[in-house]
């Protein structure tokens, strides 16, 4: 009798094979799906707190300058909380001015000034004149302290006298930053000496309508011109004001929010140099920026930062309450569900004005 010989798999052995392998292979991919999901968060979380500390950092770099030069807290920082909708970062009635941002309503304007970039310049204490005529005031500041020990660059000053933007001079008295004045800089009237070692700064404080803004900076609100000739005068500079805020756009991918620097001319409503300077970009997706301040000499910033594109598969915390703001009262929808789909962190910093 001939045997008859089997090879193969029998149809019951393919099909559980077969159900087998699926079952790997959906497993496998669910793998795969969840640790891109992860990766995806991880990266985005990682871009947020990268983007907070990039926003934080850069506003803190300012503010620890702030009043530098001789300013009082009061004239050196400001903060304007939760501003109401259509503000603009310059308060103009113009409605065909469209090169001045609009601020995000709700969020917040920190105001700084002092000497933040620019160099800070010793002056010999009777160096200051006042010609009552010409009603035009006038120091002389040299390439070295009044001592003579530590030098001084002057080069800011000939890059103000031919400049066209009317610059603020901030002068000090020489006994300490309880008296100081703000002057409008006579570009025509300076001098720089052909030694290039000596500048005859000259300042303006009335008789101008810009140069009477910017005296009312000063010491109670007037220009001390006697006081600083009676007691002296220790530092001068040339005075800065930077605001920050988060400001809206559109864009072909739609609405962005962007936390930006404007840099003013102090005390006015008016752009320093150009319109480029009212949106210099620090940082984008901050949806609020809140600021409050702490202790004696202390700023607290609070940046919040949002995914570009908002992800399935995560919702974000709700959020009730940072600093004076209350989320659940305000007219942007933190808290629905497509703004909660995207990923948001939030970092808040303490920044110490050590310049106050």
């Amino acid at each position: 009798m001939k045997k008859t010989l089997k090879n193969g798999f029998s149809l019951v052995e393919m099909i559980l094979g077969l159900l087998l392998m699926t079952i790997l292979a959906t497993a496998v991919l669910q793998w795969l799906e969840s640790s891109t999901r992860a990766a995806a968060a991880q990266i985005g979380r990682a871009e947020l707190q990268q983007a907070l500390r990039t926003a934080n950092h850069e506003i803190a770099r300012h503010a620890r300058h702030a009043g530098r030069g001789g300013l009082p807290p009061a004239v050196a920082v400001n903060v304007d909380s939760n501003v109401e909708p259509n503000r603009r970062i310059l308060k103009t009635d113009s409605p065909d001015d469209t090169g001045v941002p609009n601020i995000v309503a709700g969020t917040d304007i920190l105001t700084l000034r002092g000497m933040i970039h620019n160099p800070v310049w010793w002056a010999k204490p009777s160096s200051l004149t006042y010609d009552p005529v010409e009603k035009v005031g006038r120091i002389v500041l040299r390439s070295t302290t009044p001592a003579g020990r530590l030098p001084q660059n002057l080069e800011l000053l000939s890059k103000v006298k031919n400049s066209r933007v009317p610059e603020a001079v901030l002068i000090s008295g020489a006994t300490g930053d309880d008296v100081y004045g703000v002057a409008l800089v006579e570009r025509g009237a300076t001098t720089i000496h052909s030694s290039g070692d000596r500048v005859t700064l000259a300042f303006r404080f009335t008789g101008d309508e810009r140069a009477e803004v910017y005296a009312r900076l000063s010491t109670n609100a007037t220009f001390p011109i006697n006081t600083l000739q009676t007691t002296g005068i220790g530092r001068v500079g040339i005075l800065e004001e930077y605001r920050f805020y988060v400001r809206e756009e559109e864009r072909d991918d739609g609405i962005h929010r962007v936390l930006c620097r404007a840099r003013v001319l102090p005390g006015h409503e008016e752009v320093w140099s150009s319109e480029s300077h009212l949106r210099r970009e620090i940082v984008e997706n901050v949806i609020d920026f809140q600021v409050a301040l702490a202790a004696p000499r202390q700023l607290r910033l609070t940046t919040l930062v949002q995914s570009r594109h908002p992800h399935r598969h995560r919702r974000s915390a709700r959020l009730v309450r940072l600093e004076d703001k209350d989320y659940e009262r305000a007219v942007f929808p933190f808290n629905s569900f497509e703004t909660r789909s995207h990923l948001r962190a939030h970092l808040t910093s303490l920044v110490h004005l050590r310049n106050l």
